[in-house]
């Protein structure tokens, strides 16, 4: 765990993500339960060491992830040395569902290029299931646009300072950072998995099916 300053400015009370409103329950009245013991939920981000290259994104390292158990209503954080990354991909190869935005495409191929594939039982990808659903590329929108369209909260900072950050050795401003965006889709996911409708850019709307979340 990094210290108490990036908890504290991200966490609110113990062992509860903040960005709580009335449309999403809290983790710990949430009814979240794992179908099988041992194996839960986690809910996944991780922000890179350097500029972000698409076409080849292992090449980005990997600064800091932070995962949420949504069963157990805590997070871990794992800074991107070679030995938290393997146990971060056990971690994540273990649970029953990991949820990411947009993690298929990116935070996943970054750890696999690294040397350490995630293959977890169930992939919920939020941005993967919004394209499926949605045939206008400028309506899908990122985390941020569906934060402040459904949450009423969003981003604070950008991925693209990731790298500044970790050189100039911020921890607890790169891990608060992530740790945002990580609440961010765990709320969004409670939100779609309750069935609520999703806002989007442009004025559209769409219910992601409940049995791909």
């Amino acid at each position: 765990m990094t210290s108490g300053t990036a908890w504290a400015a991200v966490a609110g009370p113990k062992h509860e993500p903040p960005l709580r409103d009335r449309s999403s329950p809290s983790p710990a009245r949430s009814g979240e339960t794992s179908a099988e013991p041992g194996r839960p939920t986690l809910v996944f981000d991780l922000e890179s060491a350097r500029e972000v290259d698409f076409c080849a994104p292992w090449a980005a390292g990997v600064s800091v992830a932070v995962v949420y158990d949504a069963c157990r209503h805590e997070f871990e954080i794992y800074r991107g040395e070679e030995r938290r990354l393997a146990v971060l991909a056990d971690r994540l190869n273990s649970a029953e569902r990991v949820v990411t935005f947009n993690g298929e495409r990116f935070d996943f191929r970054v750890l696999a290029g690294m040397g350490f594939p995630v293959a977890p039982q169930r992939s919920v990808d939020l941005r993967r299931l919004v394209e499926t659903a949605v045939d206008d590329r400028f309506a899908k929108g990122n985390l941020d646009d569906l934060a402040r369209l459904n949450l009423n909260a969003g981003k604070r900072g950008r991925g693209c300072d990731a790298p500044r950050l970790h050189q100039a050795g911020e921890w607890d401003r790169l891990t608060e950072y992530c740790m945002r965006d990580v609440v961010l889709t765990y709320r969004l996911w409670r939100h779609c998995r309750a069935g609520r409708p999703l806002r989007l850019p442009r004025g559209r709307v769409v219910t992601l099916p409940r049995e791909r979340l």
